[in-house]
Order: structure tokens, then C-alpha cells, then sequence
């Protein structure tokens, strides 16, 4: 069991949990509560962790899960410290972020007529949460978003709203946000933007290139 805050691992999670510069670096993010870590694929998970006083509650409610996958026992005050809720749950997990990319998306979708979203600039994670689950429904092949600290990419309250779609949303950040269009190959694309017309006076296609 830790229960020492100057663990290293209790200083990784806590900033992975804080800064979203270390969980682009780890390729990881982290999940907390039952919920959502019942939601996390298995095979993504790369650590799980449990607060001493929820341990027996936690075997009872993830009992199949937690059956299947090893766990790491913490003090109450160590959880306390790697977790980023004010009033935690005891269950938290590490999972590894997927990473696609624009190629990837159109090697896969190009014959079956393919539905792209291009995202610019979303800051608050709810909005982006709600996008995704709205695109999963409407049968989105895939999602570019642009890169913005503001937003913190896979912060904790955005893993809540992602784990379980993950696995069926693909997308992948814009490092350059006037790429996509030049790297589409000669296919027939309809463009359509939320940009009003009456203030941009540019194609859709000159927009991007």
C-alpha cells in the first residue's frame, strides 16, 4: 500500500491529473469514479488505484473488473492527493490515449462516403463532450481537433465524458489547422462551415488550403 506523498508514482498521477503537458507526454490520462472506470476498456488501462476506505466498496460494485485487473492500494490521504475531484469516489485508472491521424481516417473511411467534423478553438470540455456523443450518433468517421492548452485534452472532467465513446469517435488533434483540406486526396468532398458567409468572402476550399 502508499502512503507516502512523496511517492513518485503519487507525484505523476497528480500532475497528470493537473497539467495537461504531462498527459500529452505520458500518452495517458486519468479516469475517476465507478462509473467511468467500468467504462474504461481493459485493455487500455494501465493502472488502477484505491483509496484504503473504499476498497471493500470497490470490490463489491467493480468486483468482475477488478477480478480481472491488478490493483495498487493508497492511503485516504495519498488518494486524496492524485485526485483532481473535491469529493473523490476511491476508484481512479490510468488509460492510454489513442492517436490517429488524418491519413489513418481516410485509409479506413474514403469508399463509404465519410463524415468529418474539424473543431476550432473548443474550450470548455462539456461542449466537446456533448459534440462527441451528438457525433457518435450521427455515424461520424472522424473528429480533427485543433490543439489548445486552454481546453487541457483529456483533463479529468473530459475523460469522464469520453471513456466509453473512445472507442467508437476517432479523431486527432490539428498541430496546423489549414492542413486538412491540402492532405485530402482527389476525392469529391462537400465542405460546409459554421462561418458566415456575410463575413468571410473565401471558398470553404480556400479556407483550408
Amino acid at each position: 500500500m502508499i502512503t507516502s506523498l512523496s511517492n513518485k508514482t503519487v507525484k505523476e498521477i497528480a500532475a497528470l491529473s493537473q497539467k495537461g503537458k504531462e498527459r500529452q507526454k505520458k500518452n495517458v490520462f486519468v479516469v475517476e469514479g465507478v462509473k467511468m472506470f467500468l467504462e474504461a476498456p481493459e485493455e487500455r488501462i494501465c493502472g488502477i488505484y484505491v483509496a484504503q476506505s473504499a476498497e471493500n466498496e470497490m470490490l463489491q460494485v467493480c468486483r468482475e473488473k477488478l477480478e480481472n485487473l491488478s490493483y495498487e492500494l493508497v492511503s485516504d490521504e495519498v488518494f486524496a492527493k492524485m485526485s483532481d475531484t473535491v469529493t473523490p469516489q476511491g476508484i481512479l485508472c490510468l488509460v492510454r490515449q489513442l492517436n490517429y491521424d488524418l491519413a489513418f481516417l481516410l485509409k479506413k473511411s474514403i469508399k463509404n462516403h465519410p463524415l468529418y467534423i474539424i473543431l476550432e478553438d473548443i474550450q470548455d470540455p462539456g461542449n466537446l463532450g456533448t459534440i462527441f456523443r451528438t457525433a457518435e450518433a450521427a455515424g461520424v468517421n472522424g473528429m480533427a481537433l485543433t490543439q489548445l492548452d486552454e481546453i487541457g485534452y483529456f483533463a479529468h472532467s473530459l475523460g469522464f465524458l469520453l471513456t466509453g465513446l473512445i472507442r467508437n469517435v476517432r479523431f486527432f488533434f490539428l498541430f496546423d489547422r489549414l492542413m486538412p483540406m491540402g492532405k485530402i486526396p482527389n476525392q469529391t468532398f462537400c465542405v460546409m462551415t459554421s462561418v458566415s458567409p456575410l463575413r468571410v468572402r473565401t471558398t470553404p476550399t480556400q479556407l483550408f488550403r
